[in-house]
This record gives structure tokens, sequence and C-alpha cells, in this order.
């Protein structure tokens, strides 16, 4: 038996594999923000500003975490406004946490991991509006109900039969 919450389970395989890269990238973004900064590997530390490090870290986190929610989410305002409470909540817990690993928290990185989570729901947005709808089918009408008057032919053998005359 499949709940209904849970029909991402059954049917869109894309939205699965954004589920497992959702939390996937989320142990990746955790580990690799809690490494003291001496230890911080040097293709991060050339990546670029910090800022700018959150604000693509959480858009990629933000669009596999809204492409995870298609198929059991139908109304993607409500999706997205639950992809960027979780994003933030997740990045007020990173924030939180660094001190205790030797890092910094900081107002300012906060904002831009919620930023960059709000730019990467918008790319995803535009991407699935530019892409075809896999949502769900849509429903076929019910076929229409037969009469119980049986139809008289009008024609017989390919001929019009006349019309008789009424009394």
């Amino acid at each position: 038996m499949n709940p209904r919450g849970f029909r991402f389970l059954r049917g869109d395989r894309e939205a699965r594999l954004c589920l497992l890269g959702t939390f996937l990238f989320t142990a990746l973004l955790l580990y690799l923000t809690h490494i003291p900064n001496p230890r911080v590997p040097a293709w991060i530390a050339r990546f670029g500003d910090d800022k700018f490090k959150h604000a693509v870290a959480y858009g990629v986190w933000a669009c596999l975490a809204l492409g995870a929610t298609r198929g059991w989410i139908v109304q993607r305002g409500r999706a997205v406004v639950g992809v960027l409470l979780a994003a933030a909540l997740v990045s007020a817990l990173d924030e939180q946490t660094q001190p205790w690993f030797g890092r910094t928290c900081s107002f300012w990185d906060f904002s831009a991991s919620v930023l960059g989570a709000v730019m990467g729901c918008s790319l995803m947005l535009v991407w699935e509006m530019r892409r075809p709808a896999v949502l769900e089918p849509e429903p076929t009408p019910p076929a229409p109900r037969a009469s119980r008057e049986v139809p008289t032919p009008r024609t017989v053998l390919g001929t019009e039969t006349p019309e008789l005359p009424t009394r």
C-alpha cells in the first residue's frame, strides 16, 4: 500500500534521484562547511568569494530539493515555500554549529545562503516551465453513457426510407 503522501516512491524517477541527490549534497555541504579554515581544500578556497560559495551551494541544494518535490507536491508555490524554509533552517543550523569546529557564525553567510536558495528555486521553476509537462497526465473525460432509447434507422441497405404519413 502506497500512502497518498508518498506518491513519488512509485512514480517519477527524476524526483527520486533529486531526493537522493538532496540528501547526499546536504551531507557534503555540512561536511565542507565544518572543516576548520586552515584545512579547507585548495579547490574550494580558489572557487571565489565566501558569499558567492554560499549562494552557489544553496542554489544547487534548492534545485535538487525542488526537483525532489515534483510529482508529490503538485502546487509548485507550496513546494517553493517549503524548500525555502528548509534551506533557511539548514543554513541557520549550519551557521550555529560552525563555532564548535573553529569556524565563525555569520549572519551574512546565512543571508547569502538564503539568497542562493531563492535563485536556485527561480532557476528550477523557469526550467520546469520550459520543459514538457511530466507531472501528471491530464485526466481523460468519462465516456458518454449510452441512452436507453433505440434510434430508428433512417436508411435500409444504403437507401433512405421515405417518411410515412401520419394520420
